[in-house]
């Protein structure tokens, strides 16, 4: 049995279908691209995410204004240290919280 698998990073994007490797009762499940999850999930294929907080301290402390970029900032604290944190791990490009 082929296996498959399908997703969408965005509800407006085109359906993400890839091969994932075939299963039978007599040999078990053969993964073709043997890689950990989170290393597949690092490719977002450019999706931008948006995110919304309020300054509640200690989780956001402090809310600084991005310049040319009306009603955007860069929050510091608690809060905002997991997501700069999370930049790296799955490789988000920007992150606007507003």
């Amino acid at each position: 049995m082929e296996i498959w698998e399908a997703y969408k990073l965005d509800p407006l994007q085109q359906l993400i279908v890839d091969d994932y490797g075939n299963w039978s009762l007599k040999q078990g499940l053969h993964a073709y691209r043997n890689e950990p999850k989170m290393r597949k999930r690092q490719n977002l294929r450019g999706h931008h995410f948006m995110v919304v907080t309020a300054e509640s301290p200690p989780y956001t402390t402090e809310m600084i204004p991005i310049p040319n970029a009306p009603g955007t900032y860069m929050p510091k604290g608690m809060f905002a240290d997991v997501f700069y944190g999370l930049q790296v791990v799955i490789l988000l490009c920007i992150l606007d919280f507003t």
